[in-house]
């Protein structure tokens, strides 16, 4: 973590990062991109990083400690763990240690979006470029927040009992992403 604004040459890196991740992964994504004006690209790709890391993390191998974490032992992972199984009436769809670890991985997720938003700066690319995103474009934290409960969800949910249940998980994993994309689009 930094505490001073880092310079506009590491910001610029850090975009590239995204850029590059995105060209890998994003596949037709990343070709519709090319065509926005580069500043709008740039931020695209960043908020597709993040996007595609949270969505890693839930579904995929990802694996990302925060810097200080033990990971899913960490004091706070497991604080956090207790206050989220409180409020699920839902067992973990998948393995107890990969929950624990996935869960623990979102939390540190969650940790470093926080700095997006207040005077720290983390180390990561693609945080440093979200956070230069935010800053351009106002996109609310409460969006970026509601995809990771949404990557959440998958950690306990694959059926869902209401319609107001599913439409809350389209909100929270597809919605806010429209509504990102509707911030830097203006």
């Amino acid at each position: 973590m930094w505490e001073q604004h880092p310079p506009q040459e590491i910001i610029n890196i850090a975009f590239d990062y995204c850029e590059s991740l995105t060209r890998r992964e994003a596949g037709n994504f990343y070709h519709s991109f090319k065509y926005l004006p580069d500043e709008q690209r740039r931020a695209m790709c960043a908020v597709y990083s993040f996007c595609r890391r949270a969505d890693d993390i839930a579904d995929g191998d990802w694996k990302d400690v925060f810097q200080g974490s033990l990971g899913p032992d960490d004091p706070e992972a497991i604080a956090y763990r207790s206050e989220f199984e409180q409020l699920s009436d839902r067992p973990a769809v998948i393995d107890e240690d990969a929950y624990k670890t996935k869960l623990a991985q979102l939390f540190f997720f969650r940790k470093k979006l926080s700095t997006c938003y207040n005077g720290l700066t983390s180390t990561d690319p693609v945080f440093l470029a979200l956070k230069d995103t935010v800053q351009t474009y106002q996109i609310p934290q409460e969006y970026f927040g509601d995809l990771i409960s949404g990557m959440e969800d998958d950690l306990f949910n694959n059926r869902y009992r209401t319609f107001d249940e599913l439409y809350l998980y389209c909100y929270r994993v597809a919605s806010v992403v429209g509504l990102m994309c509707l911030a830097l689009y203006g």
